[in-house]
């Protein structure tokens, strides 16, 4: 396994509101994942009661997997702080 990921910031299509449920990279070329739902495009489940908040939990889950890289590279910046303040300790 890799110790890279693919460049972000990724983004969720339509902002999560797609029924595609897909991730892209930055260049709009490069699929990282795909959320589903509780079906899939098109097989007519979508308007089901069910539906609603399962497509709530799929939005939350697109958005929160395309923030991956911005937290991860979040968290490289506050290690080197806290490398830094223990330094000076």
């Amino acid at each position: 396994m890799s110790d890279t990921i693919t460049p972000g910031p990724w983004h969720a299509c339509k902002e999560g509101h797609c029924p595609c449920g897909m991730i892209w990279a930055a260049d709009g070329n490069t699929q990282i994942g795909v959320v589903y739902g509780p079906s899939h495009a098109g097989d007519g489940c979508e308007t089901g009661p069910e539906f609603v908040p399962r497509r709530a939990e799929q939005i939350a889950n697109a958005k929160l997997i395309a923030s991956a890289p911005t937290m991860a590279a979040r968290i490289v910046e506050l290690e080197q702080q806290l490398s830094e303040f223990l330094g000076e300790l």
